[in-house]
């Protein structure tokens, strides 16, 4: 399922990329640009789910399609599938006129 390297490079870089998207937002709001601290956690997860789809794919390489790799690969995809389908939901029910 991969060894202690692959794995520990797929969660540096995980960490890397969240804590720039937090510091990136973190900027944003200090000057004055994004007020809106919902969508920055929608962007926050979205970018650690990419960010874990995209590790694996460089550590693992053609590996990825062998079962229990396979496995994880579907439950990231599908976690940003149902992420975006739960932000695209919320979004909706917000603009509602009368809310």
């Amino acid at each position: 399922m991969g060894t202690y390297a692959e794995w520990s490079f797929v969660a540096w870089f995980v960490a890397s990329v969240s804590v720039g998207f937090m510091l990136l937002e973190l900027l944003l709001e200090f000057v004055g640009l994004k007020s809106n601290p919902r969508q920055s956690l929608v962007y926050l997860r979205n970018g650690i789910l990419l960010s874990l789809l995209l590790s694996m794919i460089h550590s693992f390489g053609e590996r990825l399609l062998q079962w229990p790799l396979l496995l994880a690969t579907a439950l990231v995809v599908f976690g940003i599938v149902a992420s975006g389908v739960v932000n695209r939901r919320f979004s909706r029910t917000s603009k509602l006129p009368g809310a």
